[in-house]
C-alpha cells in the first residue's frame, strides 16, 4: 500500500487556507485515481508556527523531528501551496525541498509579490516533480521547467463540499476587524442594511470580536455555508471571493492589491475574470463563468497526470 502525504497549509492562520486544503485534497484524490493508484493511505500533516514571522526568520522545526524524518520514507508528497512563497517560510521551504520522495506543489503563490520572493522561487523548488502555480506572476518567477500556470486550490472547494441549500436574503461584510477598518466596516454595513433585512460581519479567522453584527464561526464549513448562501458579500479576502465565485454568490471585491505588490487578485485571470478593487459581480455573471472554470480545472488535472504519470 502506497503512503501518500498531504502537507497542508496552516488552517488556523485563516479560513482561506482551509478552503485551499479541502480543494487540494480533492485534487490529490483525482490525480491518484487518474494515475491508476487505488490502494493507498492518505496522511494529512500541517505546517506549524507559520504565523510567527519573528525577525523575518522562521524556525525549521515545522513539525516534530520524527515526523519530518518519517516523510523521507513515504511514496509521494503533495503540498498545499497558497501564499507559501515568502521570506517567513524560507526555512520550511528548504526543509521540504530536501525531502527524498517525489513532491508535487499545488497552487503555490507568492505573498508580497516582490523581488525577494521572485528570487526565492528560483531556489526552493529544485527537487519537485512539478510546481503548480496559481497565477502568472508566480509561474514566471519559477526557475524549474516542471511548472504549470493553473488555478488556486480553492476553486476545487465545490468539488469536495456541498453547503446546505439555504440561500438567504442577507448580506455579509467580510473584512478584518481592526481599528483601521472600523469606519470602513460601519459604512459598508449601513449600505447593505438598506438592501437586506440582515447583515453579518465576518473575519476569516476564528476570533471573537464585540463589533456589532459580528458572527463568530468556529469551522471552515460554517464560513463556506455563510458565503455560499448569502444574497451579497462585500469582501477584502481573495478566498472568500473565490468561494462566492464557485457558489455563484454576488460579491464585490474591496482589497487594494492590484499594484506592484500583493497581487493576489491576479489569480482570477487564470479563469478569465478581471477582479480588482471595487469589482462587482452579479449572479448572472458568475453563472456565465462556471463552464470555463470547470473546463480549466479538468484540463489542468489531466495535464498534471500526463506530467507525473511516470511517478507511479
Amino acid at each position: 500500500m502506497k503512503k501518500i502525504v498531504h502537507l497542508k497549509a496552516p488552517g488556523t492562520l485563516n479560513i482561506g487556507n482551509e478552503f485551499i486544503n479541502i480543494g487540494a485534497k480533492y485534487v490529490i484524490q483525482r490525480i491518484l485515481r487518474d494515475l491508476g493508484i487505488s490502494v493507498y493511505q492518505l496522511y494529512e500533516i500541517e505546517f506549524w508556527q507559520t504565523a510567527l514571522p519573528i525577525g523575518r526568520k522562521q524556525t525549521i522545526n515545522w513539525n516534530t523531528p520524527e515526523t519530518i524524518e518519517w516523510l523521507n520514507v513515504v511514496d509521494m508528497i503533495f503540498v498545499s501551496g497558497g501564499s507559501i512563497l515568502n521570506a517567513y517560510m524560507k526555512n520550511i521551504l528548504d526543509s521540504i525541498n530536501a525531502l527524498k520522495p517525489p513532491k508535487i506543489m499545488l497552487g503555490v503563490g507568492t505573498y508580497h509579490y516582490n523581488e525577494e520572493e521572485r528570487t526565492l522561487a528560483g531556489k526552493v523548488f529544485s527537487n519537485y516533480s512539478l510546481v503548480w502555480c496559481r497565477d502568472k506572476e508566480t509561474y514566471e518567477a519559477m526557475r524549474t521547467t516542471k511548472k504549470l500556470n493553473a488555478l488556486d486550490m480553492a476553486f476545487f472547494l465545490k468539488d469536495s463540499y456541498l453547503p446546505p441549500l439555504a440561500r438567504g436574503e442577507y448580506g455579509v461584510v467580510n473584512m478584518d476587524v481592526t481599528w483601521r477598518n472600523k469606519m470602513r466596516i460601519g459604512k459598508k454595513r449601513k449600505e447593505l442594511e438598506k438592501r437586506f433585512p440582515n447583515v453579518y460581519l465576518t473575519e476569516n479567522t476564528s476570533t471573537l470580536h464585540t463589533e456589532k453584527d459580528f458572527v463568530f464561526l468556529g469551522s471552515w464549513t460554517e464560513f463556506c455555508n455563510m458565503y455560499a448562501n448569502a444574497a451579497f458579500v462585500s469582501t477584502t479576502r481573495i478566498h472568500t471571493a473565490i468561494a462566492c465565485t464557485i457558489f455563484k454568490t454576488p460579491f464585490e471585491y474591496m482589497r487594494k492589491d492590484s499594484g506592484k505588490t500583493a497581487q493576489r487578485n491576479k489569480l482570477f485571470e487564470n479563469v478569465g475574470m478581471d477582479v480588482s478593487y471595487g469589482s462587482v459581480f452579479s449572479k448572472e455573471q458568475l453563472e456565465d463563468m462556471q463552464d470555463a472554470i470547470k473546463r480549466r480545472k479538468e484540463a489542468t488535472i489531466q495535464e498534471v497526470v500526463d506530467i507525473v504519470k511516470d511517478l507511479k
